[in-house]
């Protein structure tokens, strides 16, 4: 992809790592899908899967790269991260 080329490796890094987390969110949905689990254990997978596809857009289209990179982590780390925790069942869930 010519628009990967042309970013600095800082950039590709993030974008990577979008994918990373839109392919695992989409995983995560399948495999709940498969199971047959409730819908409400997908919800969460459902807004990751649109902030990657909005960041990446920013990402490839914005101007302020740093500042969307920087919102997005933040947004990994104190919002999606501890909201999945705190939404998980644990070892009581139906997974299991």
């Amino acid at each position: 992809m010519k628009i990967l080329e042309s970013l600095e490796v800082k950039e590709r890094i993030f974008i990577y790592y979008l994918l990373f987390f839109f392919v695992t969110a989409l995983l995560a949905i399948l495999s709940n899908i498969i199971n047959r689990l409730f819908m409400v254990y997908n919800y969460k997978w459902i807004i990751v899967c649109v902030l990657c596809v909005l960041f990446f857009y920013l990402e490839i289209f914005s101007k302020k790269k740093q500042i969307i990179q920087r919102i997005c982590i933040y947004l990994t780390v104190f919002v999606l991260i501890p909201g999945c925790w705190l939404n998980s069942p644990g070892i009581d869930g139906p997974a299991i």
